[in-house]
């Protein structure tokens, strides 16, 4: 996608990363944010994918995207199936 759906700017910021504060301002730390399936089935484990952001640099409108959800989404029907 190359223009923003609120308002059709091309001013597009790509895969930013999202990073969570995990331990306050003493201990310091960042972490990615991911995605996490888990399968009420022991054999498919868990899977991750990283989250990313982009970001109209006009209008503000950030929509989330995930890495890796191919990879999700067969983890996803395999452990239904299981």
């Amino acid at each position: 996608m190359t223009t923003c759906p609120a308002c059709g700017s091309t001013k597009i910021i790509p895969s930013v990363p999202l990073r969570a504060d995990v331990g306050g301002m003493d201990v310091g730390g960042t972490r990615t944010v991911d995605v996490e399936l888990y399968s009420k089935h022991a054999t498919h484990g868990i899977a991750t994918g990283g989250l990313f952001a982009r970001v109209c640099g006009d209008c503000g409108r950030t929509e989330l995207y995930v890495r890796d959800f191919r990879f999700l989404y067969e983890h996803y029907e395999a452990s239904r199936k299981a």
